[in-house]
């Protein structure tokens, strides 16, 4: 187990006092144009998440205060939803994702990530994404998102 940063305890304890809010979900899509396999992309992300330590956090409340470890391997499916008939696959994405974000996570269970492929029309995807900031903040994730993209144009 290893002692939290200053950064995470502060974050740590103002969720603790507020356990259902979800200020500190940190959400974004990614459009990715052109064909994509949502097997290999799944493929990309298990890679990246067993590379990245912080994607595999659990938290938990001990007598000398919270502590962070990681998982050696988290159980973890990517969500790859057609919308292509949908009416407006844009906003069904965008409306799910939205529902997504106000989710709490569970930093003592994990993962503290959640991940969703959309494809909304023939050559078009949005890769959502969203991380607890006690584990990433908004460069983290470009990083990660770098990562994924080199496995995945590594398997393609």
């Amino acid at each position: 187990m290893h002692v939290l940063t200053s950064g995470q305890r502060g974050i740590w304890f103002a969720q603790s006092l507020n356990p259902e809010r979800t200020y500190y979900n940190l959400a974004q899509y990614i459009e990715l144009r052109g064909a994509v396999d949502p097997s290999a992309f799944a493929e990309a992300i298990r890679r990246t998440i067993g590379e990245i330590p912080a994607l595999r956090s659990v938290f938990a409340t001990t007598a000398d205060g919270p502590k962070q470890f990681f998982a050696a391997d988290i159980c973890w499916e990517l969500p790859c939803i057609d919308l292509t008939t949908e009416d407006d696959p844009h906003r069904a994405a965008v409306e799910w994702m939205q529902i997504d974000k106000d989710k709490v996570f569970d930093l003592e269970r994990g993962p503290p990530f959640r991940y969703a492929l959309f494809k909304i029309a023939e050559r078009t995807f949005y890769w959502y994404e969203a991380n607890h900031h006690i584990i990433n903040d908004v460069l983290g994730a470009s990083l990660v998102d770098r990562r994924v993209a080199a496995h995945y144009r590594q398997l393609v």
